[in-house]
């Protein structure tokens, strides 16, 4: 493999002592790099020859002999094996010349260290609220996917359209499943309750069990966090939303298709009624979710005073498309 310029930076020799002494081994030359102090043992004929070399970050209790012209320090290799060395330099300057480059060397090691151990902790908890993040926002996107789609349910039972009655539940019972797996949220028996008296074809018992199916997913929701198996929660995180927004937007969804049932039924006092709860939560959506929904709610006011149903249906599409599109934007789905 090519040596790499930081590989031949880290080895250059920073300093070089033409004598130096190894207890047990003889005389030589001592060369201190970046990363090893190196023992070449002196020939009586020919070039010194490598004799030992000793890790800069397995050695320890680096210092001066009393006298102060060697060095003493301890060392430990892989296998760990390891031992006490004496290094004499006959030289007072020389020997602390060498004890301040090592230690400045291993300080400069220590205080790398600490940087990439902090980078590598700044980057764990990044990573840890980009999973808290997608966690939240699936979530928020199967919520309103379901209760939209028990909406729909309820409003093609008014006109009998029992075929979209059950594309309707196939598609709520995918979302079920998947909110199940990815977010631990179980309301799949409440959503099979509701196929099974549809495959009947019991009206009555198929909204009956539509709003039990809606109840079970607003009591799922009323947790403090999310499942601890699947994510743990950063901690200091405020910026929003966070896991104890979901309810808001489950709140606001759930409101949201009432306004519309509503119309479907002819109830534009009753429809005006959820729109008051709708504006009321408009302030926390624009807050936690980015969601500026005012101006459509007050639309949607003025037209169902006006009983203007083409109008509520628009005001309706387009709220539906801004929050759609934020949880896609958010999930990173395709944009429709």
């Amino acid at each position: 493999m090519a040596e790499t310029s930081q590989d031949a930076s880290q080895e250059m020799t920073v300093y070089k002592a033409p004598w130096a002494q190894l207890k047990g081994v003889g005389d030589g030359e001592l060369e201190v790099t970046r990363t090893r102090l190196v023992f070449y043992k002196k020939k009586r004929f020919g070039n010194p020859t490598l004799s030992r070399q000793w890790d800069l970050d397995h050695i320890s209790n680096f210092g001066l002999t009393d006298d102060g012209e060697a060095i003493d320090f301890e060392w430990l290799n892989g296998s760990e094996e390891g031992g006490q060395e004496r290094l004499r330099l006959g030289d007072k300057d020389r020997a602390q010349e060498i004890l301040d480059q090592v230690s400045n060397i291993m300080e400069e090691a220590r205080a790398a260290e600490a940087r990439q151990q902090a980078d590598l902790a700044v980057e764990a908890q990044l990573q840890e609220e980009k999973l808290y993040r997608s966690l939240v926002w699936n979530t928020l996107g199967q919520v309103w996917s379901i209760t939209g789609l028990l909406y729909r349910v309820v409003s093609a039972l008014k006109e009998g359209r029992w075929q979209d009655v059950d594309i309707c539940l196939q598609a709520m019972m995918d979302e079920a499943d998947n909110l199940r797996k990815t977010c631990h949220i179980d309301v799949v028996t409440e959503v099979e309750a509701v196929a099974e008296q549809a495959a009947q074809r019991e009206m009555e018992q198929v909204v009956n069990r539509c709003v039990a199916a809606l109840e079970a997913l607003g009591e799922a929701l009323d947790s403090p966090g999310p499942p601890a198996e699947l994510v743990k929660e950063p901690q200091g995180l405020t910026a929003p939303p966070v896991w104890t927004d979901v309810p808001f937007l489950f709140l606001f969804g759930a409101s949201f298709w009432e306004v519309l049932l509503s119309r479907d039924f002819g109830e534009f006092g009753q429809a005006e009624e959820y729109v008051s709860k709708l504006l009321n939560l408009a302030p926390v959506l624009k807050e936690r979710f980015g969601l500026d929904l005012e101006e459509l709610l007050w639309e949607m006011v003025m037209a169902l005073k006006a009983n203007d149903r083409s109008m509520v249906s628009k005001r309706g599409d387009d709220l539906t498309k801004l929050i759609t599109r934020a949880i896609e934007h958010n999930t990173g789905e395709p944009e429709a």
